[in-house]
């Protein structure tokens, strides 16, 4: 998560094609995904706020 934070002063981030990906690779979806809701929870707390768009 310091890397999102230190190195992405984005306020939008978009996840193109999540369905998209081999099957092998679905947990590592799935914790990116989780990563990034981390991502705007904290950024939350300091009132800087981040959109997060998923498109399958």
């Amino acid at each position: 998560m310091d890397l999102l934070w230190t190195e992405c002063d984005a306020n939008r981030i978009i996840v193109l094609g999540e369905h998209t990906v081999p099957k092998e690779l679905e947990p590592s979806v799935k914790m990116i995904n989780e990563i990034l809701q981390e991502l705007k929870d904290f950024r939350a707390e300091f009132n800087d706020f981040i959109e997060i768009e998923i498109y399958s």
